[in-house]
């Protein structure tokens, strides 16, 4: 909502300069009571019409289809040879990478991660100002005696 308001979002900068047109219709009321209406012809920033499409409101420009595909975690590992580690008075080693939301392999919405929970319980996806998705990098070293 915030990215979106200020104008950070590729969409948002549609009419930065030169303002915007909104689709609609103007009306006229005439004498007789009855209406004219013509093509919308009004310009207006694009700060006014993204705030009018401001997902705080839930406006349907901030309703996205939240399936997704995530490599959530991957490890790489490697078991040394016994006769290495017999050397060393050990009976195992394996050392190993781990690498935990590794990748978005596929996702509806543009710019979060549809994991989001703004509220620590069961409401994915509504999310004000919460930081990205962290990603982490481990090393596992396992010892057998």
């Amino acid at each position: 909502a915030n990215a979106r308001w200020t104008g950070q979002y590729a969409e948002t900068t549609v009419g930065r300069e030169e303002g915007v047109i909104g689709q609609g219709v103007n009306a006229l009321l005439k004498a007789d009571g009855s209406y004219q209406f013509t093509k919308n012809s009004v310009i207006a920033s694009a700060n006014a019409y993204t705030g009018y499409n401001n997902p705080r409101t839930y406006h349907e420009a901030a309703i996205f289809d939240a399936s997704y595909v995530k490599l959530r975690e991957v490890a790489l590992g490697f078991q040394l040879p016994g006769t290495l580690i017999k050397r060393l008075g050990l009976q195992s080693v394996r050392i190993a990478v781990v690498g935990r939301n590794v990748a978005m392999l596929f996702k509806n919405h543009p710019h979060q991660d549809p994991e989001i929970d703004a509220n620590g319980s069961n409401r994915q996806g509504f999310g004000y100002g919460e930081l990205p998705s962290s990603r982490s990098l481990g090393f596992n070293l396992n010892l057998g005696f």
